[in-house]
């Protein structure tokens, strides 16, 4: 027999944090790391290709990338819970209560995003989900790397891998909110009772099956 959840899902860019957190923790990260500032001139290039279309979103994000490729991941550690620890005031002020009714209310706390998990990790851990389901990205021999696992989480991806996070654990998922910015998500919100548009912090019901 399945396990019945009652969720409510989040994106996180611009809709839990204001702003993108992976171009911020670029930004970061590359008075730390010198040597990074070398691949910005190619970065900057794979930009351009994947704003011609010429390249896809996965590659370009993997090749983005390169600037924590060969750090070792406890040292990854170190910068990203002291990047957070700076951005905590990025967090939208009307999360946590959100957050808070929402688990109260008894509801399954998802957060879905396309950024990678090693930036995701301690600050969805701080605000108290249940479960991160996002982009993956590859370690070897205690290192990161730029390998990304699997897809990129984005639009109809999202809710791919949720289905598949679901099958895997014979879980009968209900969704009641979804929260996103973007209109890309609407195959997220497809699958919610309530969904909800996020513009500069401010939330409004895009749509509702009630």
């Amino acid at each position: 027999m399945k396990k019945k959840i009652t969720a409510s899902i989040y994106d996180f860019d611009r809709t839990v944090y204001n702003g993108d957190c992976l171009v911020d923790f670029w930004f970061y990260l590359l008075p730390r790391r010198p040597l990074a500032i070398f691949l910005v001139p190619l970065q900057i290039f794979m930009a351009i290709l994947f704003l011609l279309r010429i390249v896809r979103l996965s590659r370009f994000k993997s090749f983005f990338l390169l600037f924590v490729h060969g750090i070792k991941t406890d040292r990854l550690d170190q910068f990203v819970h002291d990047f957070w620890a700076r951005r905590k005031k990025g967090i939208f002020p009307w999360v946590r209560d959100r957050l808070a009714e929402e688990r109260k209310n008894g509801l399954y706390l998802i957060c879905n995003s396309a950024s990678p998990r090693f930036i995701l990790e301690p600050m969805v851990a701080d605000l108290g989900f249940d479960l991160l389901i996002c982009t993956e990205f590859d370690t070897a021999g205690g290192r990161q790397t730029n390998h990304m696992i699997g897809t990129n989480c984005r639009g109809a991806e999202k809710v791919r891998k949720i289905e598949k996070w679901t099958a895997g654990q014979d879980i009968d998922l209900k969704t009641v909110n979804a929260y996103s910015d973007h209109l890309s998500d609407i195959p997220l919100f497809e699958l919610a009772e309530n969904s909800y548009l996020i513009k500069r912090g401010e939330i409004t019901l895009y749509r509702s099956t009630k």
